[in-house]
């Protein structure tokens, strides 16, 4: 075979299979939630997102709130399932559900994260604004789970509410 044969060969053969590794690769990766992509929420019915309530509540009351429309939309924040989204105003009630571990989940934590994220740059030179509910609120109730600290420490942490942690 000749020297430039057997470089067309060789380079033709790389490309193959990297081209192949790629789409493996892609193949294998886990699939993101619809709403999670990197499309903007509002990209799906046409009205931007301009206030969020984030709320920590039993997983009955979270999903009677996506059964039941609303005048708000609904993101439901499960603690080992994806989240689910109902389409209402524009403004966005965040529910976390609460879950019998003592500590709040790495995948809730990250699912709030991202759907925060998410919203925050359908307008990128706005300030959403981001507020705890008040029975979500463990400095108003020191009754509630250590859960609920958690989310509250997160968001205050992240520069999402105000307050004093």
């Amino acid at each position: 075979m000749k020297a430039d044969n057997r470089n067309l060969v060789v380079v033709g053969a790389l490309v193959g299979a990297l081209t192949l590794g790629a789409a493996m690769l892609l193949w294998l990766e886990p699939a993101k939630p619809r709403w999670q992509s990197d499309r903007l929420l509002r990209a799906e019915r046409h009205v931007p997102i301009t206030a969020v309530e984030v709320d920590y509540l039993p997983r009955e009351a979270a999903l009677a709130a996506l059964e039941q429309p609303g005048p708000d939309s609904v993101c439901v924040v499960f603690p080992t399932e994806s989240p689910a989204f109902q389409f209402g105003g524009s403004r966005l009630r965040l529910l976390v559900v609460r879950s019998d571990s003592e500590r709040l989940s790495v995948s809730q934590q990250e699912n709030v994260l991202a759907t925060l994220a998410a919203l925050a740059g359908q307008a990128p030179n706005q300030n959403l604004p981001v507020a705890l509910a008040e029975s979500a609120d463990a400095a108003r109730d020191p009754s509630l789970p250590e859960q609920a600290r958690e989310l509250r420490e997160l968001l205050l942490r992240k520069g999402l509410i105000g307050g004093v942690p």
